[in-house]
């Protein structure tokens, strides 16, 4: 009853986090909608600095300037890319001002936006990746800040020296699992910059195997994928065995990502177990994701019983199981990855070299994202919505029908014609209605996050249907 109540909280916590973050972000585009121009002002500002030029031999006093320009707003973000292209020799300066107390009081326990100047400081060692970082950020890996411990591990991990393995083990242990997820991110870092020592890795094995029975939300599969890019033969043994494979491990579903992820097999035995020990669990996302992925897990293994499994499932009341289904009808239709598949394509033949069916669902998948994340403010504000036709087309096409209508009336507050298809046309179209318009918006915003159509669903088994348009094979009707 206790864990129940405190995941109850837990997840009440959550929700409240998500909520007013995805306020914040909708209450700043706003800002941009009512001045656009300003809004295109500042894109040409972060380009001017991020194609800062800096000379070949800089001075010790060119550097000097620019690490004290990280102190000030209005110059940090040149300063940032100026001493991230000036490289190695701007090393000695930046860990200089890792033990400067104009540096360590800018340090603070929450996260600011765009970092605190010591924060960035650690943020460019990291991006230079010269082991000889590695001493002046150690001091730091104890810091009673998370934010601090954060950015270290996360340098530390991007450089990918073995001195740097004592202050690795320590964060990958420490108490916040922000901290731990953004050492994993370094360490991923390390190894597709290739600077990622065997020796490292190697070191690492134990506190990686830990991982695998914590649950760090957003990362649970990463700790899986390292070992196994560490010895995937040996870590298969491991990640395979009934004791981390088991459906009361914590982090069984990110460990069942991983191995879809790198296209393991799971054997007939462990998935029978695995779906009989699904069953016995109570009630909740740790059973629901887990069956969701069992019946992945069975489409991959090319089970008898797959496919009936999957369209049993896929009406299913449980957001996670009639997912899973749908991946699994996906997969069993020879299409693994739609989402790529498309944005492969369009990179290709662009936008209108795309057929019907893959603009179908690439515009209702990226309608679907961006008004999740920031509500139809930031999807009309978005270029996304040069295709707005063509995610109404989708929706319609998909069966989604009831989305289709809050479209329609998101639309609709553009005039008879409708949002303009360019996006500057349509931003100076946004400046001149988002004052009166604002609550209209708001409150389309809410009926859309009520999930009245299961869009995932709907645009993968559409996928499926269409399969040869998206990698695969048609099967469905």
């Amino acid at each position: 009853m206790i864990k129940f109540v405190l995941a109850i909280l837990v997840g009440a916590v959550a929700l409240v986090i998500w909520w007013s973050q995805r306020q914040r972000r909708k209450a700043g585009i706003r800002k941009w909608y009512r001045n656009p121009a300003e809004f295109f002002a500042e894109g040409n500002r972060m380009e001017s600095e991020r194609a800062v030029e800096v000379p070949a031999h800089p001075t010790e006093e060119q550097i000097q300037e620019q690490v004290s320009n990280l102190l000030h707003k209005k110059t940090a973000r040149r300063a940032r890319f100026w001493l991230s292209r000036a490289g190695s020799p701007a090393l000695p300066a930046l860990c200089a001002a890792l033990s400067q107390e104009r540096f360590l009081r800018t340090q603070r326990e929450t996260v600011s936006l765009g970092g605190d100047a010591f924060e960035i400081v650690v943020e460019i060692l990291g991006e230079i990746g010269d082991p000889a970082a590695i001493d002046s950020l150690l001091p730091h890996v104890d810091s009673r800040f998370a934010e601090t411990r954060k950015c270290v591990g996360l340098a530390l991990g991007s450089i990918g020296h073995l001195d740097g393995l004592r202050g690795l083990k320590r964060l990958l242990d420490d108490e916040d699992a922000y901290v731990r997820s953004h050492v994993l991110i370094g360490i991923d870092r390390g190894i597709n910059s290739h600077r990622a020592t065997p020796a490292l890795l190697d070191g690492l094995r134990e506190s990686l195997m830990r991982l695998l029975e914590i649950k760090d939300t957003g990362f649970e599969s990463k700790p899986a994928e390292l070992l196994l890019h560490l010895d995937r033969g040996w870590a298969l043994t491991v990640l395979l065995g009934d004791r981390v494979l088991r459906a009361d491990n914590p982090n069984v579903v990110g460990i069942l990502r991983s191995l879809r992820k790198t296209n393991v097999i799971l054997p007939a035995r462990a998935l029978e177990r695995l779906d009989l020990e699904f069953d016995a669990l109570p009630d909740g996302y740790q059973k629901e994701y887990g069956k969701g992925q069992m019946l992945l897990a069975r489409a991959a293994a090319r089970l008898p019983d797959a496919e009936e499994k999957a369209q049993a499932a896929v009406s299913s009341q449980s957001r996670e199981i009639r997912n899973g289904a749908a991946d699994a009808l996906a997969w069993l239709a020879g299409v693994e990855n739609p989402i790529e598949f498309v944005e492969s394509r369009e990179r290709e033949v662009g936008w209108e070299g795309l057929t019907q069916p893959q603009r179908n669902f690439s515009a209702v998948w990226m309608l679907e994202a961006e008004v999740n994340n920031g509500g139809f403010s930031q999807y009309f504000f978005n270029s996304w919505s040069d295709h707005w036709p063509d995610a109404l087309t989708g929706l319609n096409a998909i069966g989604a029908r009831r989305t289709a209508e809050i479209l329609q009336r998101a639309v609709a507050v553009f005039g008879p014609e409708g949002p303009a298809t360019d996006r500057e046309a349509r931003m100076d179209q946004l400046s001149k209605l988002i004052d009166r318009c604002e609550k209209e918006l708001d409150d389309l915003d809410d009926q859309f996050y009520k999930e009245t159509d299961p869009l995932y669903v709907q645009y993968m088994l559409y996928a499926a249907k269409h399969a040869d348009q998206f990698g695969g094979l048609s099967r469905l009707t």
